[in-house]
């Protein structure tokens, strides 16, 4: 049975931050279980956009601070690295790659500590022997020349998924145009989500540590969610064990976190819950995306399966601009795998027939302005009592 580690830490400052994270491994074995002093170690943030660490849209600098100083009890910073590939449709360039080390302050912590912060941009196409949604995958070379990941996520909602977790943030070995491949040929969510296990397991971190002081809530996992204080860090040696816990205090289940319907990631019972708090526990009020558990509107099989998709696009939430927060960067027209976004003037046109509801537009618009809408029968559908995602 993998065991999960819940360590409550309402606070950024460093000391305080190092303690949690220290307990919280501890549980699981300790650092000297994961690594051993001639390992070359890579660091593996969310950074999915030139976030400032204030808008939970990415891992706080200081957690990574603090997992270096932990693990230079054992290591040289010298063998420590860190590397990340930002959001679909986000060219993965050395300038990219700059200017969000520097917005969510991870280049500061990278000349503060002594580690090496990566600007190699190349990578390899690899196979995944034992992969199920895909055999093929271009992987960023840090990751591949790498002796071990250490995964530090972030506890947030994502639009698409539901959550953003262990898992969905090894989707950043990832270039990031290539993910919008992964985006144009699964569109189906469950088999998105499959693929999402298929490249986490491909090169699995040693140890996964979450960042939950300050989550994200609502419609995540971009500038569009709203940061929400949650107080807790989390260890885990495996990516779909700490998902899984995390889905339950975030209030997903089978029917609204697609991942958990797969073959071979485990009940929450099979999960050992450690630390400072009960597995049953939950974020009091926590707002769900508006889209989550769209495609499983009634438990009926039948309808899900034949009449649900004939009415998908009078069903399904949709990106639509909020005009006072756009100024037109056009960073939604670039990332959209389907090229289904134009300008005209200060609007955006979007053609909805082309729209795969990927949410792309919405998870890396620097300015939150493409917000998800519904149209009236899906807000009926919504809003009834007793509905999954009327949240």
């Amino acid at each position: 049975m993998e065991k999960v580690s819940v360590i409550k830490c309402k606070s950024y400052q460093k000391e305080i931050l190092k303690e949690a994270i220290g307990r919280s491994v501890e549980l699981i074995g300790g650092f000297k279980r994961f690594i051993s002093p001639a390992d070359k170690i890579l660091l593996k943030p969310n950074l999915l956009l030139a976030a400032p660490p204030e808008k939970a849209v990415t891992t706080h600098p200081v957690v990574l601070e603090a997992v270096i100083d932990l693990l230079s009890d054992y290591i040289e910073p010298s063998n420590i690295s860190i590397a990340d590939s930002p959001g679909a449709g986000i060219g993965y360039n050395p300038e990219n790659l700059k200017k969000v080390y520097l917005e969510t302050g991870i280049l500061d912590i990278a000349q503060k500590t002594g580690c090496r912060l990566q600007f190699d941009t190349s990578y390899e196409t690899v196979s995944i022997k034992d992969g199920k949604a895909l055999k093929k995958v271009d992987i960023i070379r840090p990751a591949l020349e790498a002796g071990k990941i250490i995964n530090l996520c972030k506890f947030k909602t994502h639009s698409l998924t539901s959550m953003t977790g262990a898992v969905k943030n090894m989707f950043g070995l990832v270039p990031g145009l290539s993910k919008v491949g992964h985006h144009l040929r699964l569109t189906n969510i469950e088999a998105f989500s499959q693929m999402l296990i298929d490249i986490a397991y491909f090169k699995k971190p040693v140890l996964n540590i979450m960042d939950g002081v300050i989550g994200m809530e609502g419609k995540g996992p971009g500038m569009s969610g709203t940061p929400r204080d949650i107080g807790l860090v989390l260890a885990s040696r495996d990516p779909l064990s700490m998902d899984v816990i995390v889905a339950g205090l975030m209030g997903l289940d089978r029917s609204t976190f697609p991942m958990l319907r797969l073959d071979g990631v485990p009940s929450a019972d099979k999960v050992q819950v450690v630390g400072e708090i009960e597995k049953d526990y939950k974020v009091e009020d926590f707002v769900l995306p508006k889209s989550v558990g769209r495609e499983q509107l009634v438990n009926n099989e039948l309808i899900n399966r034949i009449i649900i998709p004939r009415i998908k696009n009078l069903i399904s939430p949709f990106p639509f601009q909020d005009i006072k927060k756009c100024r037109q960067c056009g960073v939604c027209r670039e990332v959209c795998p389907q090229g289904a976004i134009r300008f005209k003037g200060n609007r955006v046109s979007i053609e909805y027939g082309r729209c795969t509801r990927c949410f792309c537009c919405s998870e890396l618009c620097p300015e939150g302005a493409m917000d998800i809408r519904f149209k009236w029968l899906a807000g009926l559908l919504y809003n009834r009592p007793g509905n999954a995602a009327k949240k």
